[in-house]
Order: C-alpha cells, then structure tokens, then sequence
C-alpha cells in the first residue's frame, strides 16, 4: 500500500520533469545554435587583439571563445539535460514496476 503510494505521489513529479526536459533541450539546442555563430567571430576577435595589441586580453576574449563554443557552456548544457532525462526514466521504471 505503501509503495502505491509512492507511485502516485511520483507520477506528477514525472509529468514535469517530462515538460520540463522536452522544453529545455528545445532551449540548449536554440542557444547552441545561435553561440555556434558567435564563436568564429569571437577566436578571430581574440586571436587578433592577441597578436596586434594586447596578449592577456585576448587571452580573455580567446577563453571566452571557447566558453561559447560547441565544446564550453552548450556541452555542460547537455550533460545536465542527459541527467535530467536519465532521472526522468528511471522515475518512470519505478511507477511501472
């Protein structure tokens, strides 16, 4: 009776962590897209002010650069959706089983 219980009181919780991972990887996969584009701009922006003027800003500007590049920010992003979706399953296998 217990474990029903349970069951129950998780299925509400599912239902939004279902919304919620369907919403967001829409959202990381828009922003992924959209900080693609910025990241070219940004290395040639910081390879450039690091050749011509300034090395430690364009250091910054270069780190920057791959904060916003497919393998920085967009790539944590995803992991934490992974998780999210792997938590969202084994929700699911409980009210099944």
């Amino acid at each position: 009776m217990m474990r029903f219980l349970l069951k129950v009181l998780t299925l509400p919780v599912t239902v939004a962590l279902s919304i919620s991972v369907l919403a967001l990887s829409f959202l990381v996969s828009c922003a992924g897209s959209a900080l693609k584009l910025l990241c070219f701009p940004a290395f040639l922006l910081g390879a450039g002010i690091a050749i011509m003027t300034d090395p430690v800003a364009g250091g910054l500007i270069l780190a920057g650069a791959f904060l916003i590049s497919p393998f920085g920010l967009p790539l944590v992003a995803e992991w934490l959706l992974d998780r999210m979706a792997d938590l969202n399953f084994a929700l699911r296998e409980f009210i099944v089983s």
